[in-house]
């Protein structure tokens, strides 16, 4: 146990002096009160004269200096007024360009033309299935503009993108095409 320091010796005599004050205090015996008089004098109430009736807020005219000169400003003169605003025009938001997109990363394999129409035959890489695309295709965000007998076009924003058919899948498609058994012509 630590040892009381002058300050704590001090603090408990106070409030062992506050504590005895009180309990002397309670239990003295309650003050004498002077005894009530024999004889009471009867009070009327009184009575308004006939001239004040009840009370009635004066007209408003009455506060029209409360108004012109407020009694909260140090000059005393009203607020000046505030010029209105001018209203503000906003100029029309221009649109953000289009976010930059990746090049798709495919290799264009082959172009199928039948009947007047074109498709383009392309991989993604680590893929085996074929996308088929025609014009007007989605890939990966780009639009394909059209497709030519050697070449894919593909756009998007500003932006052009033109995917040729490499040598060795021309020549595999060439060769392809001379294995094929000829035949026969309508007539």
């Amino acid at each position: 146990m630590k040892p009381l320091t002058a300050c704590n010796v001090l603090a408990l005599l106070a409030c062992a002096g506050l504590g005895a004050w009180a309990f002397s205090e309670t239990t003295k015996a309650p003050p004498v009160l002077p005894e009530r008089p024999d004889t009471v004098i009867a009070v009327q109430p009184a009575t308004p004269p006939a001239s004040q009736s009840a009370f009635r807020m004066p007209p408003k005219n009455t506060f029209r200096q409360l108004v012109t000169r407020p009694p909260f400003s140090q000059t005393r003169r009203p607020p000046r007024a505030k010029p209105a605003p001018k209203p503000v025009v906003q100029k029309p938001a221009t649109p953000p360009p289009p976010a930059p997109v990746a090049e798709p990363q495919v290799t264009l394999v082959g172009i199928v033309i039948h009947a007047g129409k074109s498709v383009a035959m392309v991989r993604k890489p680590g893929e085996n299935d074929l996308l088929r695309l025609a014009k007007g295709a989605d890939l990966d965000g780009w639009l394909v503009e059209g497709v030519l007998p050697d070449r894919l076009l593909l756009s998007h924003g500003e932006k052009l993108l033109e995917l040729e058919l490499t040598e060795a899948t021309q020549k595999s498609t060439a060769i392809s095409r001379g294995a094929a058994p000829a035949r026969p012509r309508r007539q």
